[in-house]
């Protein structure tokens, strides 16, 4: 059929295709070869932070750096905006090698535990630092100075236990 304003028509026509290309259905896999891979595709996601060590949130340093870090990020909201993008940047980014190091600490064995363990300590001490010079700026008000200074001795006591543990 030839429409008037048509320039190219494009035919279709059957294209020859050889079933032969096709999986055979002995090459298929069966049922069971299904299932154990889904089994093994389902514990490899859900077993994948386990391979490298055991890591629980359950561990009470863990927690109390956490808990400082939500309380320290609600404190910093009030910072003004130069000393925000500063110094309690700087505190931000100390708190969270603090935590990361907790976690890499006891996820290693023991006898690189204690190498990290200092790492964490020194971050810690330089975290200390910059929150009293918050403080002493009056950036910080008196009573979170308090509030955070306990929180941080806190957190030393915990890690200087936990160093002489690995010590001994």
């Amino acid at each position: 059929m030839q429409l008037p304003n048509v320039v190219f028509e494009f035919v279709l026509k059957q294209q020859d295709i050889f079933f032969v290309l096709f999986a055979d259905v002995k090459f298929l896999p069966r049922g069971e070869q299904v299932l154990k891979i889904n089994y093994l595709i389902k514990h490899m996601i859900n077993d994948t932070h386990k391979l490298s060590g055991q890591f629980s949130m359950d561990i009470p340093i863990f927690k109390k750096t956490y808990d400082f870090m939500r309380e320290f990020y609600v404190f910093e909201l009030d910072f003004p905006k130069k000393d925000r993008y500063t110094l309690g940047q700087r505190c931000e980014f100390y708190i969270v090698d603090v935590l990361e190091g907790v976690m890499i600490a006891a996820q290693t064995e023991k006898s690189k535990k204690l190498q990290i363990l200092e790492g964490v300590s020194n971050k810690l001490d330089l975290l200390k630092v910059f929150i009293r010079l918050s403080a002493d700026l009056k950036i910080l008000s008196d009573k979170r100075y308090i509030v955070c200074q306990n929180h941080l001795q806190e957190i030393g006591r915990m890690l200087g236990g936990w160093m002489r543990s690995v010590r001994e």
